[in-house]
């Protein structure tokens, strides 16, 4: 088992990390969305709302008309079996809502409240698979969804003073979870849809 050397610090966005493994889309795709996201609201068209609550993962691509993309799109967009709707905002980017309501229903509330240690085998796994091949970033992730395995290096970490290390653990360990939970106006994307094909 890797060592927590370090705290991962920076804000990322948890629905890229969590959430679309479950796709089973390789990370090392060279096709990859702009950015993923748990809601939309184009605030001009009151029609165009994705809430959080929808369970939808909704993923941003910048739009292309090579064979490439139309393979990928294809084959671990449009035949997903968690592919739910497409959504085309202007001639240059499109969205494509993933349901998470059935098959991850219990994880989508779990990661809303940042429980990620409570994710179910399946999604973890698939999070394990992808991330991997990355072992900076494989080794945060298994921390995040197997917390009592790293306590205590988290509490080394975290602890200014040597002596303090074991009343930290004790903290953390109180606490759960080794990861924020995710920020909702940094997750919820607000782009207007300009689309007329829709």
């Amino acid at each position: 088992m890797a060592k927590i050397k370090d705290i991962y610090s920076k804000y990322f966005q948890k629905s890229r990390s969590f959430l679309y493994p479950a796709l089973n889309i390789r990370r090392d795709s060279s096709i990859v969305p702009i950015q993923s996201y748990l809601a939309w609201d184009d605030k001009i068209s009151s029609d165009q709302i994705i809430c959080i609550t929808d369970k939808k993962l909704i993923l941003h691509y910048k739009l292309r008309s090579d064979q490439q993309f139309s393979r990928f799109e294809d084959q671990k967009l449009l035949n997903n079996v968690l592919f739910s709707d497409f959504i085309q905002l202007d001639s240059e980017n499109g969205l494509y809502l993933f349901d998470f309501s059935e098959d991850y229903s219990d994880d989508w509330d779990y990661f809303l409240m940042g429980k990620y240690s409570q994710f179910s085998s399946k999604l973890k796994k698939q999070i394990a698979n992808y991330f991997r091949k990355n072992k900076n970033s494989y080794v945060f992730m298994e921390s995040f969804m197997h917390p009592e395995k790293y306590y205590g290096d988290y509490a080394e970490v975290l602890s200014v003073d040597p002596n303090d290390k074991h009343e930290m653990e004790l903290r953390l360990k109180t606490v759960g979870e080794l990861c924020e939970k995710p920020d909702f106006k940094k997750e919820t994307l607000k782009m207007h849809c300009n689309s007329k094909t829709i």
